[in-house]
């Protein structure tokens, strides 16, 4: 079982911010070995960052290579957020970037796509509505 909740740091004091929760699912590991780990909470792409992605990067790739937009998608994951520590390579998702990696993201794939492409994939403020 993993328990996840957002907490504040306050004066070395962990205040939750839904405590009847934490107690409630806390109460259900009773007697069990347990981990903890706190991380800082960062922003996540913004749902006009997404949009931008599927609705102009995606597509764009998709058509020059004849693929699906999921695959599309799928191969632009493999290229650029591959992880190959380990025996075997993992792809990190899209959704876990935070607004700057998931903007390093977009930015890999635009200078990418210009380099071995010839593709020319505008800025989110060079996108004319």
């Amino acid at each position: 079982m993993k328990i996840k909740h957002f907490v504040a740091v306050i004066n070395g004091n962990i205040k939750f911010a839904d405590p009847v929760k934490w107690s409630k699912q806390l109460s259900q590991l009773n007697g069990a070995e347990c981990f903890i780990a706190i991380e800082k909470k960062t922003k996540q792409r913004s749902l006009n960052e997404n949009n931008y992605y599927w609705g102009v990067i995606v597509p764009i790739i998709s058509e020059h290579l004849g693929y699906t937009n999921e695959e599309a998608h799928e191969a632009l994951k493999w290229q650029f957020l591959r992880k190959e520590s380990g025996k075997i390579a993992t792809v990190r998702s899209t959704a876990d970037l935070t607004t700057v990696e998931f903007e390093k993201y977009c930015e890999d794939v635009r200078i990418w796509a210009s380099s071995f492409l010839g593709v020319f994939i505008p800025l989110p403020n060079e996108i004319l509505v």
